[in-house]
């Protein structure tokens, strides 16, 4: 049943979705054909602007489409019909966060590979020092004598990239959830954007606060990672905070249960 749920979701969030995916990726395609070509500039001008753009469309529609669409789906209308499936609340809520989870990873995705374009085949072309810069970077990484570190660092940066992305969907969930109980729900969907909007903002503070003030750490050599509770700054290998993440963890597992709590007990139909 939840593979079905999950498939139902995709398909309705589709729509809206796909849309602006497939208009950035006819741009980056027909920017891309004018290159071959002598005497284009203006067109590829234009084109790199639009995709420029539409950056910042895939990275923020996403976001506000799994607001909306969760509101909508579980909250409305619609709501009557989701809760009469045989299923049970968690299930409704796992299959929504995968769903979401893979749209926004889907639009920071593409939002990267606009600008990999847009720096390989725009400024690349216009501003040859500033691809001989990018070389140059990249000469300096591939002559690091540690280059396992870099790698790791890499990789402890992804898993910690998809964590976000997981504590962003709780956080929309938990705030669009709170805001369908008594006496919230007076505020309608502005008072859902607020919550999130105030969830976010405060979250990431204190995330910083911690990262930067707290000595909790993942201390990455050649040699191994390892968990360090004191200050190492200036040391031969790369520290990354983890204090923050640890609270941002704990939080989004908090918000989750308090969201299956909330659809099981509280909810508010409109």
């Amino acid at each position: 049943m939840l593979g079905k749920l999950i498939k139902n979701d995709f398909k309705a969030s589709a729509h809206s979705l796909l849309g602006i995916y497939l208009i950035a990726l006819a741009i980056g395609i027909f920017t891309a054909l004018s290159y071959a070509f002598e005497g284009l500039a203006i067109i590829q001008a234009i084109g790199t602007v639009a995709l420029l753009i539409l950056s910042f469309a895939v990275l923020i529609i996403p976001v506000f489409q799994v607001l909306t669409y969760f509101n909508k789906s579980l909250y409305s209308n619609q709501g009557y019909l989701s809760y009469t499936l045989p299923v049970k609340s968690r299930d409704l809520l796992f299959s929504k966060a995968i769903v979401s989870f893979s749209w926004i990873t889907l639009g920071f995705a593409m939002y990267v590979g606009i600008y990999v374009f847009v720096i390989r085949y725009f400024f690349g072309k216009m501003d040859p020092a500033i691809l001989e810069q990018l070389e140059l970077l990249y000469e300096m990484i591939d002559t690091l004598p540690d280059k396992s570190v870099f790698v790791k660092v890499i990789v402890v940066i992804v898993v910690a990239f998809f964590f976000e992305i997981l504590v962003l969907v709780s956080q929309i969930f938990f705030a669009m959830t709170l805001s369908n109980i008594k006496p919230l729900n007076r505020m309608g969907n502005a008072g859902g954007f607020l919550i999130f909007a105030g969830l976010f903002i405060v979250m990431f503070y204190i995330f910083i606060q911690l990262t930067q003030y707290c000595p909790l750490s993942l201390y990455i050599t050649n040699g191994n990672v390892k968990l360090v509770t004191e200050a190492m700054y200036g040391t031969a290998g790369t520290l990354i905070g983890l204090a923050g993440i640890i609270f941002q963890f704990v939080c989004s597992a908090a918000m989750f249960v308090g969201t299956n709590y909330l659809m099981s007990k509280k909810i508010n139909i409109r």
